[in-house]
């Protein structure tokens, strides 16, 4: 187990990268990020997918740190801090900051869904309860 105190994630969760993805389209200048891609790749789509995961529902946002997510994907928390800056100015993403006093307490993180593929197939599977035949 890696060094740290992550007693928010869990050891049993997952985050699913759909192959749509890949085919979101981003502009280069837009953010921090200094990439000639025009499509959603590397770190960028990890991020998003994670982002995706919590908040398909339009209900519910990812509030995870910048080291939670550097945890997750193995980046360094200077990438995630430019890769969520570049999806927000692609507005891929939107970024909602709870402030208590002179800090940032919590930072909420959501997926545009004007920008996702309206599909039923895109939906992501929700784990079905099924009955145990013995």
């Amino acid at each position: 187990m890696a060094k740290g105190n992550y007693k928010e994630l869990e050891i049993d969760t997952f985050y699913t990268v759909y192959k749509w993805m890949s085919y979101l389209e981003i502009d280069p200048k837009k953010g921090a990020k200094k990439t000639t891609k025009k499509r959603l790749a590397g770190i960028d789509k990890e991020i998003y997918a994670i982002i995706y995961g919590y908040s398909y529902d339009g209900e519910r946002s990812c509030f995870y740190s910048l080291s939670q997510f550097a945890e997750i994907t193995g980046a360094t928390r200077k990438s995630v801090s430019t890769s969520l800056k570049g999806l927000e100015a692609n507005e891929l993403i939107s970024v909602e900051r709870e402030k208590r006093g002179r800090a940032y307490e919590k930072t909420f993180y959501k997926v545009n869904l004007e920008k996702v593929p309206v599909s039923d197939k895109f939906k992501p599977q929700v784990e079905k309860e099924t009955e145990r035949y013995f």
